[in-house]
């Protein structure tokens, strides 16, 4: 019910039922508040009918439509799950400077999320901004005990012929998380970057 109609309603009531001042305040705000129930329900719907279309768009492969869709819920609704679905579309799309500015905006408003970092991260390695990435990803290695964050530490320090701090990385990725393609990643490294032979093949 429109607030025009609630007025309206409570004009006609008082003609018939005499109302006191407290009375019309109360039905007024009665009625504001079913209006207001009306429009989250409203807005409730539309936003299950955006995923909807979005999770269509994704399996149709349209991931065009798919990120306007994404975007358009974030816009909205602003949650990081609509975000954390909105980044990896927009980096598939070779969108990094909007995955990057995406980025920085929520951090800039919710503070440090070492989720939203490594978006962040990905971006740059996609921009290969090597220098910037290794910035941002520094600020959870302190913490991380992901196997993935040493291994792209790793990475980005082996594309950047940091060799010492590629074979340290790559240690603590193997350490954490026991792979063969992990104990190659080492042991390439001291082979072929570092006078570390002996200890390459002793891996």
């Amino acid at each position: 019910m429109s607030w025009y109609y609630s007025t309206l309603f409570v004009v006609i009531l008082s003609l018939v039922i005499p109302l006191d001042a407290e009375a019309k305040k109360k039905i007024v705000v009665a009625m504001s508040n079913e209006t207001q129930t009306l429009v989250e329900v409203k807005e409730a719907i539309d936003e299950n009918s955006l995923v909807i279309q979005a999770l269509d768009a994704i399996n149709q492969k349209d991931f065009n439509n798919a990120k306007k869709i994404y975007g358009i819920l974030y816009s909205k609704i602003g949650s990081k799950d609509y975000l954390n679905e909105l980044l990896p579309l927009t980096m598939y799309l070779g969108k990094y400077d909007e995955a990057i500015s995406l980025s920085q905006g929520w951090l800039k408003k919710n503070g440090d999320d070492n989720d939203i970092v490594r978006f962040l991260v990905n971006a740059y390695i996609g921009k290969k901004d090597y220098n910037k990435a290794k910035v941002e990803l520094v600020k959870i290695l302190a913490t991380s005990k992901h196997s993935k964050d040493f291994d792209t530490a790793g990475n980005i320090a082996l594309i950047t012929h940091d060799y010492e701090n590629a074979r340290r990385w790559f240690i603590t990725a193997y350490n954490l998380v026991p792979t063969e393609e992990g104990a190659e990643k080492v042991a390439t490294v001291m082979y072929e970057y570092l006078t570390m032979k002996e200890e390459a093949i002793a891996f």
